[in-house]
Formats: C-alpha cells, structure tokens, sequence
C-alpha cells in the first residue's frame, strides 16, 4: 500500500493524500476524514520519508545494485551517482545480492535515510510486487523492466531478446551454422533467459536447429571462470561449433581464454561475441565484437525520471533503449564450414 494507493481509493490527488499526512491545513474537513479513515482501515503506515518528502526535503536518493563488481553495472552505477549529484543530490549507495527481502532491505534503508526516492541498477529476476507496495517513494529500475505496473515505478531498459537476436543473426550472416551460447538464469524470468530466446528465434529465422549440446548455462553472467569452464566443456565435447555468443561480455572474455588455452585462434578457428560493451573489451586481443547498451543515455534518462517523479509527481514510464552491434575484431565470416579440432 502506497499514497497513491490511498489516493487512488479516495480519488484524490497524491498531493493531497500528503498533505494530509503532514497536517497541512489546506484540505478540507471532509476530504481530510475521508482519507483519515481509508488509511485506518488499510492499517497504513506511512514511512518517514513520505511524511517529510515535501517539508523537509533531504534531496536523497538511494542507489542500490545486486553485483558491483559487473563493470557494466559499476560503470551504470558510476554515471547515475555523478549526474544526481550534479544535481545537487545525495546518493546513499548499497549492495543486495538477491531478490528476495530486496523491497524489505529498500524499505529499511528509506527509513534510515528519509530518501526521497530509489534506483535498481542490475538483473534482480523476480521482483515481488506486493513486496514494493511496501515503499512509498518513486522508484526507477535501470537495466531491467521488472514488469511491475504502478505510477510509483519507472523502468529503462532494453529488449534483450532483440538484442541477442541481432548477436546472432550477425553470426548466422558470417556463414556460421553451430554457433554455441554461453548464458546464464535459470529463473522463469531473466536477462540470461531472455538473451537466449533471442539465440534461439535467430537460429529458427536462419532455418537452423536448436542443438542443445551447443547451449552452456551459468549461475551469474558475471562469472569469467565458469564461462572459461564451459567453453572447456564444449571443446571437450567435439561438437561442431565455428562461433560463440556470449551474453555477456564478462563471459566473453573467459571464452577467449579457454579457447585459446586449447589452442584454437580467435577468430580464425572460433568467433566470438559478447554482450553490454564494457571498455575493456576493446583491449582485448582481438578487440571484442559485442552488442553495445548505451550507458551515458539510460543513466541520464534514469536521473531525469527520478527526479521528474520527485519533484513533480509525474507518473512512473517504461522506456525502452535501442542497443547497437558494434563490430571489431573477433568474428570472421566463413567461406565454408569449420570443425573445432578435439583437443
């Protein structure tokens, strides 16, 4: 239950649901009452900073990831910390690894912080919506639409299921017919499963076969060693494969490592592409072909939609971000199929 909750029954404006609850005297007896008693009988308790959002502004924000050490997420985070405080905002930053307890951990850091509003920077798979009821603040997910449909939250995102698509229509395009995939999720609901739909509607436009001893799964799409791992594994397997997509660009890198260990040659044996473009990927050897999310536009559309809902009550949107395939080195078109060499 929110005060947009409240609004919404007694049809009011937020504006006047706050204004109630900050004792403000212009509102009407009979409006007053009304909301009085709708908050009762919701047993709702408004937090400390929906009370003092307008008479005490602490101009605080809370910026919260699940993985610091994902640099497209440090350098998300990075971006959206210096533009609010460019705008002369205080950022309360925190790591919460997991969905679960996420609203009740955001809630507590709120009450602590009298925040006047919220940030989600990172893959949080399943997010309770019951839960976020819970918080009476704006709240903007950036790199995720949780699918939450409340005024109260925003999401700027990209469609990872396009932009997988085009990772591998890119390679289908090269000639390449068994082209494996590094993802990760096994939730019903994440970045991971979402990038391989888009694998896989890419092989079925090409009139190509799903081969499942071609599609390698990770807990975290973070994890460089388990990425090296299972290209490992899918060497070992002497399955037929000319090229890798890897959902993220952390994996893209193990990879190449484990390729190259088993003395296979980028992109000359097996091409390989990543997922985000994060800066360190074209200072590998070979620069990374990857799909670039465009970092400096969505931590800047996250800022400006925080704050519009801040301070001008304006409802949550969904913004939806185009991604860009940004072509370098590591991908090779094929004048005739290869096979990798059991090793």
């Amino acid at each position: 239950m929110t005060i947009r909750d409240i609004a919404k029954i007694a049809q009011v404006s937020h504006t006047t649901v706050s204004r109630v609850l900050n004792n403000n005297p212009d509102v009407n007896a009979k409006t007053r009452e009304k909301i009085l008693s709708i908050i009762e009988e919701y047993n709702y308790i408004p937090n400390d900073s929906a009370r003092n959002l307008k008479l005490n502004d602490t101009k605080s924000i809370g910026l919260i990831t699940n993985n610091i050490n994902n640099p497209f997420l440090s350098k998300m985070t990075q971006e959206i910390e210096k533009k609010l405080q460019e705008q002369d905002y205080t950022v309360y930053f925190q790591i919460i690894a997991s969905a679960d307890g996420l609203a009740s951990s955001a809630l507590k850091l709120c009450k602590e912080k009298k925040l006047n509003g919220l940030i989600f920077v990172g893959g949080y798979s399943s997010i309770s919506k019951v839960e976020f009821e819970m918080l009476s603040v704006p709240v903007v997910f950036t790199t995720i639409n949780p699918g939450l449909n409340s005024e109260a939250v925003s999401s700027i995102y990209i469609d990872d299921i396009a932009s997988a698509f085009m990772a591998t229509d890119y390679l289908c395009k090269l000639g390449h017919k068994n082209i494996a995939i590094i993802t990760s999720g096994s939730q019903t609901k994440s970045i991971g499963r979402d990038r391989l739909k888009g694998y896989l509607k890419a092989l079925a436009r090409h009139k190509i076969l799903r081969n499942e001893n071609l599609i390698k799964k990770a807990k975290s799409s973070s994890d460089i060693e388990a990425a090296y791992f299972l290209t490992k594994e899918l060497i070992k397997q002497g399955d037929k494969c000319t090229a890798i997509f890897a959902v993220s660009d952390l994996f893209a890198i193990g990879v190449i490592r484990a390729l190259k260990d088993a003395g296979l040659r980028v992109p000359e044996d097996v091409s390989v592409i990543g997922f985000d473009g994060i800066d360190l990927g074209n200072f590998l050897v070979p620069r990374l072909t990857t799909i670039q999310q465009p970092i400096t536009k969505m931590a800047e559309q996250t800022v400006h939609t925080i704050i519009e809902m801040i301070e001008k009550d304006v409802s949550g949107e969904k913004k939806l971000f185009q991604t860009s395939l940004v072509v370098r080195e590591s991908c090779k078109k094929l004048k005739k199929q290869k096979r990798i060499v059991d090793k």
